[in-house]
């Protein structure tokens, strides 16, 4: 058997190939090697709780939003009320502030005033923002 010639030219599809089944592979091999390392290195435990499915449903959602499993929510609170040993709960909303409720108060005037402007995309914000500093340039610039 030639060696040499069959390594000399790799198979047209092989680096593709290879690629498909490492991407296929690699989520597998990182599962086991975390669950190891969480079964066998981590002191950890089982916490059960109670919660309204609704609940449930709405924080799962919000954490995937944040790229974050629910248990890992969880854990990062315990973690902080640990660290902190302070556990902040609020069953009311909050309530804005004399300064936020007077700059809402504006905002809806210059609203009704006209005194705003709107853009379709935030690259035409970002344009008028640049033509408002060439403007403020060219004043500093003659005075």
């Amino acid at each position: 058997m030639d060696l040499d010639g069959a390594l000399a030219e790799p198979p047209k599809n092989m680096y593709r190939d290879a690629w498909r089944l490492a991407r296929k592979i690699i989520p597998e091999i990182l599962t086991i090697v975390y669950t190891t390392y969480i079964l066998s290195v981590m002191d950890t435990t089982t916490i059960n709780i109670k919660v309204d499915r609704k609940i449930k449903r709405e924080a799962q959602r919000i954490a995937e939003e944040l790229g974050l499993s629910l248990s890992a929510v969880i854990k990062g609170y315990l973690r902080q009320f640990t660290r902190t040993k302070e556990f902040k709960l609020s069953l009311r909303e909050e309530v804005p502030s004399d300064w936020l409720k007077k700059a809402l108060k504006e905002s809806d005037e210059d609203i009704k005033a006209g005194r705003v402007i709107t853009f379709e995309n935030p690259s035409d914000a970002l344009q008028h923002a640049d033509q408002l500093i060439l403007t403020d340039e060219k004043k500093d610039h003659k005075d």
